[in-house]
């Protein structure tokens, strides 16, 4: 997403009101800032605003003024999308007015943008606001008829502007709303003032030039009248409060200036024409004009820029004439004799005063004059001069900057030098270093795994003593248990002599008995007890041997040592981290090489696959310019097609080129992880509709019975191909490769669809008039539905009709040999009235199917959506009712030998056309893939397989009925046979005019059929 995404989102939001300025601000400084406007047009094209009204109008708002106060690629920019400007012009048509009422003034706007964009283009001097400087008048007008030229354009470009500005105060009401509107005024008074400013200026630098004057006329007239316009505009304006808060609107006075003298008016801000004015430092006496007038103010201006001492060469020796003139002496008064002196004296003195008078006044003249020519060349002299040291002053600068930038080359190439040495310094460092770090590497290994070993002993050293510890414990409490046994015995031998000394006599008692025996089992205890304590304290004092030797092991090794030398190793493997991460930089750099590789290899599969899909954009060019070749041919058509089943192949091609349009960007979007498979099918299912559109071209064409008409048709035929052949040969791959960026590519296959789909759209147009206008009613699905059951009756009717007529062959009038190929005729007809009966019911559920699906409320909305589409349908259904019930009637015919075998072919062969167009037709709308479209496909396939085994039928009959020619040509001689060799070419010389002369005939009759059923409809 772009940096301006959200000024343009928001400069062409929903609401109706006008574009807010810093929006608009923010798209004008990027084009500066960037010097490129192809992001705006981008994003512009990204957002949905050919949706709304609002939107379309605040979007050419916002194009207007980025035109005028943008950079001046921005007008580059703008003629390379002016198709698009174009489309928003064509949303509502060309009399729809929209919802908002804005689609009258979108289609004016797009006019007038238009109009100034070819402007721009022929006259590329121009900016966006018509701001001009003195040297572009002068350019544009000295040559008469392009001055001329450009004034018109502009005055052509004023009235573009007036048109406009009154329908938007036409459509202007009280409401808030009209903010929108009144906000298209801005940049429309700015432009018109510009133009009225220059074309002011203009006309009066072709005054100033021009000896012809009445040539002129026209062009004064044209800007009186546009002045008057401009002035009841700016008058209109200023009466907007709203529009004169947000801008300053012009005054213009009443009358409009003089163009035919210099610029005096002080409201117009124009570029005043330079006169031969004298210096203000000279008196202010009157001066008369120049002795030698210019020729025009280019050649007045290129003399005095390119040669000032040219104009005191030539005024000088006038100056001189002048002054000999003046003291030349006057010629000798005639004095009558009869005249006394006395009368004629007064007279001459009076004379001599009255030129000694006017040779003062003149002498006086010529020296303003040449005051004024000296004041004039000093200021020119000192102009050279400061033109002389400005240059000086660019030298001495151009100078520094050379000096500098051999300086600074030579200062570059010392440091590249430098730093060359550097490198092959820090090269044998390196290499030094990783020899020092592979050893250093292999000791601190070697030193890990011994640290490693005397880790495992330490370790095992410290579970001895754990054990020992336990043991300790466990000594410790056996220790105890067998004080207590003593404390018992003890006991027991107190309590044992007491016994005894109480019962000396009675020893043989059971209670001592009993009490003998539990001495003698603590007795046994102890004992057991004893040995195994002394057991623990002989594994105790072998353990503590075990630890003593390793613990005076570990003390025989220095470990303060060990950890000092680790250490410092371990400081070296940290100096020699740098020179590792150089290598795993190096490596990383291996890595980046092999991408790199990968990337080639990735990009040479693409473009062996962008060879592959240009061989099939070759292949679909080459059939689509043999069906033109065709179409050219003089060969009849291969099959009848009406303009409606053309209709409806023309929308499915549109379709078909925009699934291709759709899927080929999406291609070139995503490269390697795009689908080439589906690029060829769409292809192929693109060229395929179009080779069916240009097929039926031929038969349509027969239809028309006016030849004006007709030769329209072969024309927008003719285009369709000529414009598809172009947008395939301008989105292969070899072609796309040549531009830079993915934009341009994607705006090339977008620029392509659309001269396409305006191509076809065109034949649309064309072929809509030969259509017939079916009075729809208001319940079409009905309709529809109605048609389709009737077709299906029909043939239901036929069949059982057929089948009647075989139930009962003795009804028939024929010999038993007959009625058995009567049998099978009727058995082949019935095979065939069959499979279009299933063809019809698999077209009503494709209707159904069709009308179900999709986004509108019910199925008589979507019929009344697609109108042409659905008079298409009613008329092939109409098409295969009428072609059955005559093929059903032809072979009831033909068995009552009223009709022939031909007839027969004829009639099936029409049911296969006018299936053919039912099936197309409802293959426009249907879902790819779709059971019904199988199931479609599946009864066309047997209709057309019943067809022919009905013609083959038909044709081995009429074979084995006709008569065999017994003639034996062997014995015949030369003479005869290359007689009757030229008797047979004469008779199929007059077969073949025969031909030529039938299906002339044919045409003329299908032209009248086809209208007369026209007007039926």
């Amino acid at each position: 997403m772009s940096s301006i995404f959200n000024s343009v989102k928001k400069a062409t939001s929903l609401e109706e009101s006008a574009p807010k300025r810093k929006h608009v601000r923010n798209c004008i400084v990027y084009s500066w800032d960037h010097k490129d406007s192809k992001v705006f047009w981008d994003d512009l094209r990204r957002l949905p605003i050919l949706n709304d009204e609002v939107q379309s109008f605040k979007a050419l708002i916002l194009i207007h003024k980025l035109l005028q106060e943008g950079h001046p690629v921005c007008l580059r920019d703008a003629l390379r999308n002016i198709n698009w400007i174009d489309s928003v012009g064509k949303i509502y048509g060309n009399t729809g007015d929209g919802i908002k009422g804005y689609g009258r003034l979108l289609r004016e706007y797009v006019v007038f943008l238009l109009k100034k964009l070819n402007f721009h283009k022929m006259y590329k001097s121009f900016n966006g606001v018509f701001e001009y400087e003195d040297y572009i008048s002068l350019q544009t007008v000295s040559d008469p008829n392009e001055g001329y030229e450009a004034i018109l354009e502009l005055m052509n470009l004023q009235d573009s502007i007036d048109d406009f500005q009154k329908l938007i105060f036409a459509s202007i009401s009280d409401n808030k709303r009209s903010e929108c509107k009144i906000s298209a005024l801005v940049p429309l008074l700015t432009e018109s003032y510009g133009i009225y400013k220059f074309v002011t200026s203009m006309l009066r630098a072709l005054y100033k030039s021009s000896d012809s004057y009445e040539a002129l006329q026209p062009l004064k007239a044209r800007y009186a009248q546009q002045h008057s316009r401009l002035y009841e505009f700016y008058a209109d304006c200023m009466a907007i409060r709203y529009l004169s808060s947000i801008v300053t609107v012009p005054k213009l006075k009443f009358d409009p200036p003089s163009i035919a003298e210099p610029n005096n008016d002080s409201s117009l801000n124009l570029p005043p024409i330079r006169e031969k004015t004298p210096s203000p430092t000279v008196s202010s006496t009157p001066q008369p004009p120049s002795p030698e007038p210019q020729n025009s103010i280019f050649d007045a201006q290129k003399s005095r820029g390119f040669d000032d001492g040219a104009d005191d060469n030539d005024i000088f020796p006038n100056v001189q004439s002048n002054f000999a003139s003046i003291f030349t002496a006057p010629e000798p008064i005639q004095i009558q004799p009869i005249q006394p002196i006395q009368t004629v004296q007064p007279v001459i003195d009076q004379q001599q005063q009255y030129q000694l008078v006017a040779s003062q006044q003149r002498i006086i003249d010529l020296e303003s004059q040449l005051f004024s020519i000296q004041q004039r060349f000093q200021a020119d002299q000192l102009m050279l001069q400061q033109y002389d040291s400005k240059v000086k002053d660019l030298e001495s600068q151009l100078q520094l900057a050379s000096d500098y930038s051999s300086k600074t080359n030579n200062d570059n190439s010392q440091l590249i030098a430098n730093m060359n040495n550097q490198l092959s310094i820090w090269k044998k460092k390196y290499d030094s270093l990783a020899k020092l770090y592979s050893e250093l590497r292999e000791e601190h290994l070697k030193l890990l795994s011994q640290f490693k070993i005397l880790q495992k002993k330490a370790a095992s050293a410290q579970e001895i003593i754990n054990k020992s510890n336990k043991l300790e414990k466990d000594l410790a409490a056996k220790n105890i248990e067998l004080a207590n046994l003593i404390k018992q015995r003890d006991a027991a031998r107190v309590e044992l002599s007491r016994v005894k000394n109480d019962n000396n006599n009675t020893r043989n008692n059971p209670t001592i008995l009993s009490l003998d025996n539990e001495v003698n089992s603590l007795k046994e205890q102890l004992i057991e007890e004893s040995d195994r304590s002394n057991q623990y304290l002989i594994e105790i004092h072998n353990y503590k041997d075990q630890i003593d030797a390793l613990q005076n092991k570990l003390n025989s090794i220095d470990e303060q040592s060990l950890k000092s030398r680790l250490l410092e190793k371990e400081d070296d493997v940290l100096i020699l981290q740098q020179s590792v991460d150089d290598t795993l930089n190096k490596l990383a750099e291996l890595q980046d090489e092999h991408e790199i590789q990968l990337i080639a290899m990735v990009d040479e599969q693409l473009h062996k696959v962008g060879d592959i899909i240009d061989i099939v954009l070759s292949t679909a060019i080459e059939n689509i310019r043999n069906e033109i070749f065709e179409l050219d041919s003089p060969t009849p058509a291969k099959q009848i097609s009406t303009p409606s089943y053309a209709l409806s192949v023309l929308e499915k091609s549109s379709s078909s080129l925009n699934d291709f349009t759709t899927l080929f960007n999406d291609f070139l979007i995503d490269g390697a992880n795009g689908d080439p498979s589906a690029i060829v099918i769409s292809i192929y299912d693109f060229f395929n509709s179009i080779s069916t559109v240009i097929s039926t071209g031929k038969s349509i064409i027969t239809l028309t019975n006016e030849k004006d008409l007709g030769q329209n048709l072969f024309d927008d035929y003719k285009y369709v191909g000529q414009v598809v052949i172009d947008f395939l040969e301008s989105v292969k791959l070899s072609e796309l490769r040549l531009l830079e960026t993915e934009e341009d590519k994607a705006d090339k296959v977008i620029d392509g669809n659309f001269s396409v789909n305006k191509a076809i759209k065109d034949l649309e147009d064309s072929l809509d008039k030969l259509t017939p206008k079916l009075k729809m009613p208001e319940n079409l699905d009905e309709l529809v539905d109605q048609k389709i059951n009737d077709a299906v009756n029909s043939v239901i009717e036929g069949s059982k009709f057929l089948n009647k007529i075989i139930e009962n062959p003795d009804k028939l009038k024929v010999s038993s040999v007959d009625i058995q190929v009567s049998k099978a005729i009727l058995s082949s007809t019935i095979f065939l009235t069959d499979a279009i009966s299933a063809l019809l019911q698999a077209a009503a559920r494709c209707q159904d199917e069709i009308a179900s699906s999709g986004k509108y409320k019910s199925r008589n909305e979507f019929y009344k959506k697609n109108n042409k589409w659905t008079q298409g349908l009613i008329s092939a259904a109409n098409s295969v009712a009428t072609s059955t019930s005559y093929l059903i009637k032809t072979a009831d015919g033909l068995i009552n030998n009223s009709n022939s075998f031909e007839e027969l072919i004829v009639a099936s062969n029409g049911v296969v056309s006018s299936t053919v167009q039912l099936v197309a037709s409802s293959k426009v709308r249907i879902a790819q893939m779709s059971k019904s479209q199988d199931d479609l496909e599946q009864a066309g396939t047997k209709v057309n397989s019943a067809s022919k085994a009905l013609v083959n039928k038909v044709k081995s009959l009429l074979g084995s009925q006709e008569p065999k020619d017994n003639v034996d040509y062997s014995k015949f001689s030369g003479h005869q046979l290359k007689t009757t060799e030229m008797e047979q070419q004469i008779e199929i010389l007059k077969l073949e005019n025969a031909l030529d002369n039938a299906r002339k005939k044919l045409g003329q009759i299908r032209i009248y059929s086809y209208h007369d059923d026209s007007d039926e409809e």
